[in-house]
């Protein structure tokens, strides 16, 4: 039996990257959660960007993948066989909550916009995203990274046939360059005043991002390569990438509470900033294997349904399972404490529908996956 292009069963699971995976998700809720605990007891849960964590972390995976695959010869089979499991690992879900919010949408009026774009990861390709599925916007540069990457690395490789590395670091390169050139013509005309107007205009568009992934493909160029060097000063760098990550949030404080304006740092450096402090992290967390007692468990957990947490957090939970909820709470005389009962809500609802989602659909999906892949893998007897 053929091992497949994206196999990655649960006994190869890496515990130091599913707590990353698992911060990275926490952090994501707690800021979309932030809202109802303000409101409720005017404080705000402390939190790092957590697609900043998602994104090296999956450019680190994809890289893994791409490299091994490189040294058996990357052919366009292996590109398709990457595509279609990659797909089928993200698409299930992005496409079930697209079509209820459509649906929910067309009975319950709130977006006025047209859904095309979102039918094919062009929501916030260059321009920003119209205020509907707000969560799609990582989703969109991830899709694209994994169809632009793999394409640019196999064309590389077709003309340096042989050298590996020269593609990689080529490749590597281009997305770098590319994407802060990007960033760096934006901040060139764009008057940033507001977080609202940064968020929309440089965190949220699929072009000025790409290269936070490709920092987590250098990162496996690193670990393959030349991994004595990746893990030698492994601690060194773990406190390092902690201490960037802070100083990188206290910046944007500063900056949110008008201390210090928008410019060269929020706009281009910022980006590229917190790429590196991530994979200064993976070193010491790739190398941590396994665990053990509850704590690795729930991590783990976690991280196995971490996905299905992002998908329904917000443009469900937040926007429409709560708001229909409260009226219900309004209705049995509970208006006086609805934005208490919200926080506590906010976060039963998204872990009950996620495990709804994750258990029904995702892991289905995902095993539908594993049988195509293998039974056409299976060499005939």
């Amino acid at each position: 039996m053929q091992t497949s292009l994206t196999n990655k069963s649960a006994a190869s699971r890496v515990y130091g990257l599913d707590i990353l995976r698992a911060i990275a998700i926490i952090f994501v809720l707690e800021e979309h959660g932030n809202d109802f605990l303000y409101e409720a007891f005017s404080i705000k849960a402390p939190h790092l960007d957590g697609v900043k964590l998602f994104f090296v972390l999956s450019g680190f995976l994809i890289g893994q993948i791409l490299i091994k695959t490189l040294h058996t010869g990357l052919s366009m089979k292996d590109l398709y066989a990457f595509w279609i499991r990659r797909w089928f690992r993200t698409l299930p879900n992005y496409y079930l909550v697209l079509i209820i919010l459509v649906g929910l949408n067309i009975l319950i009026p709130v977006f006025k916009g047209t859904y095309t774009s979102f039918f094919f990861f062009c929501q916030n390709l260059i321009y920003p995203q119209q205020r509907f599925f707000l969560e799609s916007w990582s989703l969109a540069v991830e899709e694209w990274f994994y169809i632009l990457f793999p394409i640019t690395l196999y064309l590389l490789n077709k003309a340096f046939p042989l050298r590996h590395k020269i593609s990689l670091m080529t490749s590597i390169g281009i997305f770098i360059i590319g994407a802060v050139l990007v960033r760096i013509y934006k901040e060139s005309y764009l008057d940033i005043q507001m977080f609202k107007d940064w968020d929309v205009e440089f965190r949220k568009v699929v072009f000025t991002r790409l290269d936070n992934i490709v920092f987590g493909v250098l990162g496996a160029f690193m670990s393959t390569y030349y991994h004595s060097i990746w893990v030698k000063h492994k601690i060194i760098l773990l406190i390092s990438g902690i201490i960037l990550l802070l100083g990188d949030r206290i910046y944007f404080l500063f900056i949110t509470n008008n201390i210090i304006s928008y410019g060269w740092y929020s706009n281009i450096i910022s980006f590229t900033m917190g790429s590196l402090a991530t994979l200064a992290l993976l070193p010491f967390l790739s190398e941590l294997k396994t665990g053990k007692g509850v704590i690795f468990k729930l991590l783990t957990y976690i991280s196995i349904i971490s996905y299905s947490l992002y998908m329904v957090n917000l443009s469900i939970v937040r926007f429409r399972v709560i708001p229909y909820s409260n009226e219900w709470l309004i209705e049995f005389g509970l208006r006086s404490y609805i934005v208490y009962i919200d926080v506590a809500l906010y976060w039963f609802y998204t872990i009950g529908l996620s495990l709804l989602l994750y258990h029904f659909f995702e892991k289905p999906m995902t095993s539908l996956r594993d049988k195509l892949y293998l039974k056409k893998s299976q060499p005939s007897i």
